[in-house]
């Protein structure tokens, strides 16, 4: 751990910095990076990068580089203008390495008059910085960053080879961050400054696995009147499912007393059904009806195993339904694939965070789990190699009034700055960065 010369040399240079790395966020949050509209984002980002002297791999994307890893979610959107951005400092340093990761693409807004100002024009209110991507997670990225600035500042630079990734498609499985693997780069520790809760002050260290799946429901079309025979609703027959699907959430959260992370969680486990699809004319009784679900799995779940389940959950209910037990609806687990990721204890990389966010701000940070998925997870099951989540305090993320807790982004940026010199350990600047 960094003296307290040090550390209080790069709290003040972050604190020095502040007023600039808000602006440079809320920037950050006017590029409505929405899936497969983050180019112009991640430019902006590159090139903050190279002006830092960080050497730059600007890349574009190929998802299909990606083909058969056990990893690899589907592609969801047209991966032609796709790019990742990843800044390395000191490729050949001597201390330990790292990784510092995090997104730059965003989910939909939603309707806008539910939002109180426009979501891509970031306002501050109250301490908290307003905008979609904000705390979802522009500000944890730009803290790497400025973590870095801080390092200059006090005329230093990581002693170890330091790569900053900042990747799409976390919001929809992952494969840019998993690209990043596939193209080489590997650390001894992964941090993934993804938002938590509580206002900074934890680390994430469990997460479950996520799934994506298509619910193709069919119906009998016939006149919405009735009066030309009896059809079938594929509506209605979705409606139905909607209810056989939180019956099993019900039935699977009864199963978190077996995993001691999720124990106390209300409902860890949510089967979400967050597209619909359905019909053809408003006189008739729809055909068809497509829902696209999302849920979610413990640690130590299978995915087969979880969809197996679900079908034979499904297959059941239909059983009892008029129209469904003869025209069962057909499932396609597709795209979005994920195992559940839990960092083991007593990792060097975790007592490194610890005694730094200790050493910064006298208190320690606590080990929560997540009902969510992060890129982090590519790190520790696929590579073998520790990953945190550690990130400001955000609220609304996937909704309205987005924001992000401005004083959590000062203390996660400080922290950042102290554990960097304490798990790279820091060298003098050299003429070149």
């Amino acid at each position: 751990m960094a003296d307290a010369d040090l550390r209080n040399r790069l709290m003040q240079a972050v604190n020095d910095a502040f007023d600039d790395q808000i602006a440079f966020t809320q920037q950050m949050v006017r590029f409505p990076s929405l899936m497969g509209e983050e180019a112009e984002c991640q430019g902006f980002m590159a090139d903050a990068m190279a002006e830092r002297g960080f050497e730059v791999d600007h890349y574009r994307v190929d998802p299909h580089r990606l083909d058969g890893h056990p990893g690899a979610s589907g592609p969801v959107h047209d991966y032609g203008d796709a790019w990742n951005a990843v800044g390395t400092l000191n490729r050949e340093g001597t201390g330990r390495s790292l990784i510092l990761n995090g997104h730059i693409d965003v989910v939909p807004t939603g309707r806008r008059d539910g939002w109180t100002a426009d979501p891509f024009d970031p306002v501050i209110r109250d301490g908290w910085l307003y905008g979609r991507g904000s705390g979802d997670m522009k500000a944890g990225l730009v803290a790497g960053l400025f973590a870095h600035d801080a390092i200059r500042a006090v005329g230093m630079q990581p002693a170890g080879r330091v790569h900053l990734q900042s990747v799409i498609d976390e919001e929809c499985g992952g494969l840019a961050a998993l690209s990043c693997l596939e193209r080489g780069y590997r650390a001894d520790g992964v941090v993934v400054m993804e938002p938590s809760m509580t206002s900074g002050k934890a680390i994430i260290t469990s997460m479950l696995g996520v799934n994506w799946m298509t619910i193709r429901v069919k119906g009998a079309p016939s006149h919405a009147s009735g009066s030309f025979g009896a059809g079938a609703s594929a509506i209605d027959n979705a409606v139905f499912l909607h209810g056989v699907l939180k019956d099993l959430e019900d039935d699977w959260n009864r199963d978190k007393a077996d995993h001691s992370d999720y124990a106390g969680a209300d409902r860890p486990i949510r089967i979400n059904v967050g597209t619909i699809e359905g019909g053809e004319w408003r006189s008739s009784q729809p055909s068809e009806c497509l829902m696209g679900v999302r849920f979610a799995i413990f640690p130590g779940e299978r995915l087969d195993a979880a969809h197996e389940r679900i079908a034979g959950w499904i297959e059941a209910r239909c059983a009892e339904h008029p129209y469904l037990s003869h025209t069962p609806p057909e499932l396609a687990f597709d795209t979005f694939r994920s195992e559940a990721y839990v960092t083991p204890e007593g990792t060097d990389l975790e007592a490194e965070l610890l005694c730094a966010h200790r050493a910064c701000h006298g208190e320690d940070l606590k080990r929560v789990a997540t009902s969510g998925t992060a890129d982090s997870r590519f790190y520790g099951l696929y590579d073998d190699t520790p990953a945190l989540l550690f990130g400001p305090d955000c609220r609304g993320a996937h909704g309205f009034d987005e924001c992000v807790n401005l004083a959590s982004v000062r203390q996660v940026t400080q922290t950042l700055a102290l554990f960097i010199a304490g798990w790279c350990g820091l060298e003098e600047q050299s003429d070149s960065s």
